[in-house]
């Protein structure tokens, strides 16, 4: 999802991942790096590469469907009192 993340939040749904690795993931910590995202007519695809502490270990494929009208903000108040657990 990391590629379909704008200034304004997500503006895409019904995200199909797709993930390819090269090795097994050390440790717990894992980073994402939004590589691309291209869109047109709606539909969009984005690629990212996923590392840990030891380096790059594979990369995710996401397509999805415009949704420009709904966007998600996840800065908004109403997200923040979802990460605190009051909702």
């Amino acid at each position: 999802m990391m590629t379909n993340w704008g200034s304004e939040g997500v503006g895409f749904i019904n995200a199909d991942l797709t993930m390819a690795l090269t090795r097994a993931v050390q440790g717990t910590a894992i980073g994402v790096e939004a590589d691309s995202h291209l869109s047109l007519d709606g539909i969009a695809v984005g690629s990212a590469t996923l590392f840990d502490r030891a380096g790059s270990f594979g990369t995710c494929v996401v397509t999805a469907l415009a949704n420009a009208e709904r966007q998600v903000d996840f800065a908004d108040d109403r997200f923040a009192a979802m990460r605190s657990g009051q909702v």
